[in-house]
């Protein structure tokens, strides 16, 4: 977007005088991709959880049942070291582990996950943990199946290239966009993307209104047909091409980028809705981030004079101030609307999925968990091989100590 000024610069001295012409250029070439579109409800509940999160549950619950199987496998070693009264104990006092092995193992507790120390700690340190992520994760999803969500967006220029969007340049030929891609290094994939097919789709809806008009018609030089007739059959001829090309614009406009040109003063704001040449059609996109051309402040004035310095410091505070921007918008040659103007998208910020660090307490508890268990598990083996050390005795009255005694 270029903005013209002129006037006369007098000098203090008032014997001379300067007039001057300044160019500014504050337009901003860029992309605008449409918003994606929505994630349909059978897929929100990974969306509950960020990725890696789904990784260390899918860990989780392949360690607990390896300790399971483990623990089961070896059960008939360790079967001596139990007493009536431990198992009792250990099955009816234990609400934590009723309540855990019901829902969500499916089954009534039973003492297959060797001895009672390991058992217990791998058992309530796992139901814990399994409280806490199985609260987030239905938190979550009572949010995420109450808002649609949406697929990720396409805003950087290397999500832009992955993706499967093409890039309308509407304003702009095919091939000065590919020139320009040339100079600005993009790449072969990115080039491929580029095409004007928006542009003459437009031009056969163009040509349809065109054929109705009786005043455009009748300035039209015709030797044999009436100006009725004539109206008629272009009206016919491009009735066909106006279904198909309306249909294809409507579609372009809503899955396609467009190249467009934006002021500089505006493109920070994310959200814009763009009302292209077809005047039924606005659309919601979004600015992706990095911009191809910044065009920055440039004056142009007589150099190595003072006037030069002293212009471009006013027409700096000019811009900082924002005055600049009612002018700017006015001038626009494009149609839109941005920031507070328009409205953004339902739900245009999806609800942010959970990572490691909302779930840090529960994976803390896990992994000690774990931990514990295996020492205990081993401290178990340990007994089992040396049953007679003065160690196992004593550890073995401590224990007796801690369980009610059979009758």
């Amino acid at each position: 977007m270029i903005m013209y000024s002129s006037g006369t610069i007098v000098s203090e001295s008032e014997y001379s005088k300067l007039d001057f012409t300044v160019g500014f250029d504050t337009s901003i070439l860029c992309i605008v991709a449409p918003h994606s579109s929505y994630m349909s409800q059978g897929l929100v509940i990974f969306k509950s959880f960020s990725p890696v999160v789904w990784g260390f549950i899918f860990v989780t619950i392949v360690l607990f049942c390896c300790n399971q199987y483990i623990f089961h496998r070896l059960h008939g070693l360790f079967h001596r070291l139990y007493t009536n009264a431990e198992i009792d104990y250990y099955r009816n006092a234990s609400s934590l582990l009723t309540l855990y092995a019901y829902f969500i193992c499916g089954s009534p507790p039973s003492l297959h996950l060797g001895h009672l120390f390991s058992g217990k700690i791998l058992f309530v340190i796992y139901s814990f943990s399994a409280l806490i992520i199985s609260t987030v994760f239905l938190s979550g999803m009572t949010t995420l199946l109450s808002d649609k969500v949406r697929y990720p967006e396409v805003d950087s220029l290397k999500s832009l290239e992955e993706s499967d969007l093409l890039i309308q340049s509407y304003e702009y030929g095919k091939s000065e966009i590919t020139s320009l891609f040339n100079q600005l290094n993009q790449s072969e994939t990115m080039k491929a993307k580029i095409t004007d097919s928006y542009h003459f789709y437009v031009q056969d809806i163009f040509l349809h209104d065109i054929a109705g008009n009786k005043r455009i018609v009748s300035s039209i030089n015709r030797t044999s047909f009436d100006e009725k007739v004539f109206g008629a059959v272009l009206k016919q001829f491009f009735g066909v091409l106006f279904e198909e090309a309306e249909e294809n614009v409507r579609t372009m406009a809503e899955e396609d980028a467009f190249l467009v040109s934006l002021p500089y003063s505006a493109t920070p704001e994310e959200n814009l809705r763009i009302k292209f040449l077809y005047e039924d059609i606005w659309v919601e996109y979004h600015v992706i981030e990095e911009g191809l051309i910044t065009y920055p402040l440039i004056g142009a004035s007589l150099k190595n004079s003072f006037y030069f310095e002293l212009y471009n410091q006013l027409v700096t505070k000019y811009f900082e101030t924002g005055h600049a921007r009612r002018i700017l918008l006015e001038g626009k040659s494009l149609n839109y609307k941005m920031g507070s103007e328009a409205p953004t998208a339902e739900n245009s910020e999806d609800p942010r999925p959970f990572n490691l660090n909302d779930l840090q307490s529960a994976f803390i508890g896990l992994g000690v968990g774990l931990f514990l268990s295996i020492l205990a598990f081993v401290g178990e083996i340990l007994m089992d091989i040396f049953p007679h050390s003065a160690a196992v005795k004593f550890l073995m009255r401590l224990e007796k100590l801690t369980f009610i005694k059979p009758k």
